[in-house]
């Protein structure tokens, strides 16, 4: 007989593949593509405790958004974008001035949030809740069953 302990990390093992999937249609379907560090980066992970969602630095930033007059982008995130996304600099404009010009226009205007955090946490806690409680009733279920047929009061059950 598994414990509970064993049961749920393998329980986990096969759930985290399906949370990451939810999370990253989440995070593309609110805008961001594919291909942006922040989707790839963004996964759940097994801990010692439980799961663990892990991401970029910037996670909850592009989440929430970023309010005008707040601290600045950092200057190479920008021009890691800006090179990342093959956007070109227009009249004489190097990169790095480019990038200023994108951290000023955000410390003015600020940035609309995408609003995918709260999305993501209800929709994995759902699928983690259903999985875990059809798991262990099931579990449950077949440990009830052998312990039924080992006692000497106990009958096969067809």
């Amino acid at each position: 007989m598994a414990s509970l302990k064993e049961v749920l990390k393998v329980i986990l093992a096969d759930l985290i593949p399906e949370l990451n999937k939810v999370t990253i249609n989440y995070l593309t379907n609110s805008g961001l593509k594919p291909q942006s560090n922040l989707v790839k980066q963004t996964e759940f992970v097994e801990t010692s405790t439980g799961l663990a969602l892990m991401s970029a630095y910037y996670f909850q930033y592009r989440s929430d958004g970023r309010k005008r007059g707040v601290r600045k982008v950092p200057i190479t995130a920008l021009i890691d974008y800006i090179k990342r996304y093959g956007i070109a600099p227009k009249g004489g404009q190097t990169i790095t001035s480019l990038a200023f010009a994108i951290q000023t226009a955000i410390y003015k205007r600020g940035i609309m949030g995408l609003n995918y955090f709260d999305k993501i946490i209800e929709a994995t806690s759902d699928i983690t809740e259903q999985v875990i409680a059809d798991e262990i009733s099931e579990e449950l279920a077949d440990q009830i069953v052998d312990l039924m047929t080992i006692t000497p009061y106990g009958t096969e059950v067809n």
